[in-house]
């Protein structure tokens, strides 16, 4: 998998803003779960990462659509992971992991289906948030 701006982005801002480096505990993985795994987590994964374009040169400029998802073992789990990510990453505009992030804005949300993992022993609930993330490369 690529490691791109987007994701570096995310995952520097969910393991170290104030709240969801205590919420999620480090427990942050792109695209999958791993089986097993400790909760509350997450998952992030790049939807889409439009370029701007200019004659002759482009500008860098980075406009992507990132998902991440919010697993815990409670409805209720969900909802405060869903505050803690918002609250790392909605609006924020800075450095993060030597990445210059013009803003971040969350999109959308919704509540997902009870998933079975693979252990079959137990229930997990997620909550998938959209972000847009606009950053130079």
């Amino acid at each position: 998998m690529a490691d791109t701006g987007a994701w570096r982005i995310i995952r520097n801002r969910l393991t170290t803003a104030t709240g969801a480096d205590a919420y999620f505990d480090g427990r942050v993985y792109p695209v999958m779960l791993p089986q097993n795994a400790k909760l509350p987590a997450a998952t992030y994964q790049v939807v889409t990462a439009p370029r701007e374009h200019a004659m002759g040169a482009d500008p860098g400029s980075v406009h992507a659509r990132v998902q991440v998802d919010v697993y815990a073992e409670s409805y209720l789990g969900t909802a405060s992971g869903r505050k803690r990510a918002t609250d790392a990453l909605s609006r924020f505009a800075g450095t993060a992991s030597g990445v210059t992030v013009h803003d971040i804005y969350i999109d959308n949300e919704r509540d997902a289906f009870i998933d079975q993992l693979e252990d079959g022993r137990r229930k997990v609930w997620r909550r998938p948030l959209d972000f847009l993330v606009h950053y130079e490369e």
